[in-house]
């Protein structure tokens, strides 16, 4: 999209005065709700941003956001001449929850549902059992996911209550034949 709301995420200034952290505080909503109507390069520099304004969050609350494997910090700005990644980072999870995710076992499903325009979808598991939720952040790879994808996902409570769940570093292991299938940076692939 490239509109002005990611325009906006990439031209606030970093500052940190008392006023400003409550600000950054406050814009990582902001962020967070545009976040997926971003086009890919827009969406990697605002992520990259994303990370700061978390680091400054922190800071406004008096607390630590930042902890051994946040994968706020995993992230790296591109390098000079290397090109940054279209794929979307993981959403910010607490480090607790980012350790149960990883060393959970492995499942296969079924892509039985996915929009990119509203970030998020739905995996029938292999084993029967209750649509799994999926978000546009947690996916792996290069291509976006279309119904009938055979996938491989960890789970992870979804929080506050962690009564229901959702697949976390879904990929995509098998593309659905005789379907046109999308990467992130909008080309369009026959499969």
């Amino acid at each position: 999209m490239g509109d002005s709301r990611c325009k906006l995420i990439m031209g606030t200034q970093m500052n940190t005065s008392a006023s400003q952290r409550w600000y950054s505080s406050n814009y990582v909503n902001v962020v967070r709700k545009h976040l997926h109507l971003c086009t890919s390069s827009d969406r990697q520099q605002a992520l990259y941003f994303y990370g700061s304004l978390a680091a400054l969050r922190g800071q406004a609350d008096n607390q630590s956001t930042i902890q051994p494997g946040s994968r706020v910090w995993e992230r790296k700005p591109p390098q000079p001449g290397e090109l940054p990644s279209p794929l979307p980072t993981k959403r910010t999870r607490t480090y607790s929850a980012t350790v149960r995710a990883t060393s959970g076992p492995v499942f296969k499903g079924v892509c039985k549902t996915f929009s990119r325009s509203q970030g998020h979808g739905f995996i029938r598991p292999s084993n029967g059992g209750e649509d799994i939720f999926v978000h546009i952040s947690d996916i792996e790879g290069e291509y976006v996911p279309m119904e009938g994808d055979e996938v491989t996902y960890k789970v992870c409570p979804i929080p506050p209550k962690n009564l229901k769940i959702q697949a976390v570093e879904v990929v995509i292991t098998h593309l659905n034949p005789g379907t046109k299938h999308e990467t992130w940076s909008g080309q369009i692939i026959s499969s």
